[in-house]
């Protein structure tokens, strides 16, 4: 969590550093393009990439140490890269073939065409770049990981922002893929060294059609995580136009960034399970005593760092809309506090949702991912904002991940035969009652009151969770 938090607040540092450039050199017209241009280049990816990366980093850690030496894992590299170079060619030659036609829909004019034309290779070395790390992922090379992903970050924006000041607007995609380019070769090389050194011929002296059948099993797993995350992003958009339909634009925009910053305030938590827990969890999945010990560290391991930054957040929502947005956004405060506490039984959820990953059982994620929570999550926004009005929007956050909570749970208990240890059952419902205590110092006790009851819960959730942090390091480093 260390590593990759510590990775992913440098990556949002080089993001800030490069909006800064843009709107320095290029104005806000400019910032406008270049958001139009980066979000057209993620969705294209997240479509066109068929959940490949995941499933290789999968498929890598759950074989990795007992068929290292037999050529499997080498076939799954040289799979995985075959793969992505097809769908990746097949994105970028579409987005050739259309790209008047996504600049008339995006800028509604044909002027960007040429932009959307370099795009497709824009989208294609991402591909590429995110099927490496994936590899190093899987690998378990964390700390050339981590490595790769700042190296390429800082060399990328050294690169680009001397082509924002030369060259203005029309350096804005060649920009983007001079940094995806650069991204992929030191991923590349940090990944073939790695697999060097383990001893590993991507491909060795595997035929084709056998490379084939690989990546066509890595696709078919793919598929079915691409097909949740579109049927997510569908269930998101519609429940965005209903709220605008039912109220008004101004609502929209203060449930849009309250949840943009409840999102922020949990990357690194998610960002640290989906790089070394996922494939941790993975490689244990076949031996159940050890799978549990993993899920249950990892599920108090969340807890203790969660809670703090829930509480955090409630209590200093007033703050942090006014440093990050403007005090015209002071509706989405109470928004924010909800939201937190929402994010909160959302990181609980979290760990037990990739014990069916690690499982490969791809039709109950579907069934549950992408059907059954998403059913909850339009069913209880739309439901708490037609009771409760605009706070509605931030109390339904806490029964969705409530009920994702209770539903996960359910699941893992009674097909995978899961269950919280000691630990956790002790610890849980006192971090639950600390988030609790938070939403009712800021609700319910007014005024000078209400702020010492506030810092009483902070400085007691942090000093409960560093004990219990303390603990856990000092048992690993004894074991």
């Amino acid at each position: 969590m260390k590593i990759f938090g510590g990775v992913q607040a440098f990556q949002m540092a080089v993001s800030l550093l490069r909006g800064k450039f843009v709107a320095m050199f290029l104005g806000p017209a400019g910032m406008g393009v270049s958001s139009l241009f980066a979000s057209s280049a993620s969705a294209i990816q997240q479509l066109a990439s068929l959940g490949v990366p995941l499933a290789t980093a999968r498929e890598v850690a759950l074989k990795y140490d007992e068929e290292k030496k037999s050529g499997h894992i080498a076939m799954v590299a040289a799979a995985s890269r075959l793969a992505t170079f097809i769908t990746g060619a097949l994105a970028a030659l579409c987005c050739l073939a259309a790209s008047r036609f996504l600049s008339l829909l995006t800028f509604g004019s044909d002027e960007q065409d040429f932009g959307f034309a370099i795009l497709g290779a824009v989208v294609w070395l991402q591909m590429a770049g995110a099927n490496e790390i994936a590899l190093m992922q899987g690998m378990r090379e964390l700390k050339r990981l981590g490595r790769s992903s700042v190296t390429g970050a800082a060399v990328g924006l050294c690169l680009a922002v001397p082509m924002y000041y030369l060259w203005g607007t029309a350096s804005i995609v060649p920009a983007m893929l001079v940094m995806a380019a650069v991204m992929f070769a030191i991923c590349r090389y940090n990944c073939g060294r790695a697999l060097r050194l383990a001893g590993i011929q991507p491909g060795g002296n595997a035929k084709l059609g056998e490379i084939w059948n690989v990546s066509k099993s890595l696709l078919g797993f793919g598929v079915i995580i691409t097909l949740a995350g579109t049927i997510t992003q569908t269930c998101i958009y519609f429940t965005n136009v209903i709220i605008k339909s039912l109220g008004t634009m101004a609502e929209l925009g203060y449930y849009s960034a309250a949840m943009s910053i409840s999102n922020q305030c949990v990357t690194m938590i998610f960002a640290a399970m989906a790089m070394d827990y996922f494939p941790r969890l993975t490689a244990c999945i076949g031996r159940k005593a050890e799978w549990l010990v993993t899920v249950r560290r990892q599920a108090e391991l969340v807890a203790l760092v969660a809670a703090p930054i829930a509480v955090s957040v409630v209590i200093a929502a007033p703050f942090v809309v006014d440093v990050l947005l403007t005090e015209t956004f002071a509706p989405a405060i109470s928004l924010l506090q909800w939201m937190a506490a929402g994010v909160f039984l959302r990181s609980l959820s979290y760990p037990l949702g990739y014990v069916i990953l690690a499982k490969g059982n791809k039709m109950l994620y579907l069934c549950l991912e992408g059907i059954l929570c998403n059913i909850v999550f339009v069913a209880a926004t739309c439901g708490a904002y037609l009771l409760w009005g605009k706070d509605g929007l931030g109390i339904a956050s806490v029964i969705i991940y409530g009920a994702d909570m209770l539903v996960y749970y359910c699941i893992n208990r009674f097909v995978y035969g899961f269950s919280y240890g000691t630990g956790c059952m002790r610890k849980l419902p006192v971090l639950c009652v600390f988030v609790t205590m938070s939403l009712i110092s800021v609700f319910l006790i007014k005024g000078q009151a209400g702020i010492i009851v506030c810092w009483l819960v902070f400085a007691a959730v942090c000093a409960y969770s560093l004990w219990h942090l303390r603990k856990m390091l000092k048992m690993k480093i004894i074991k």
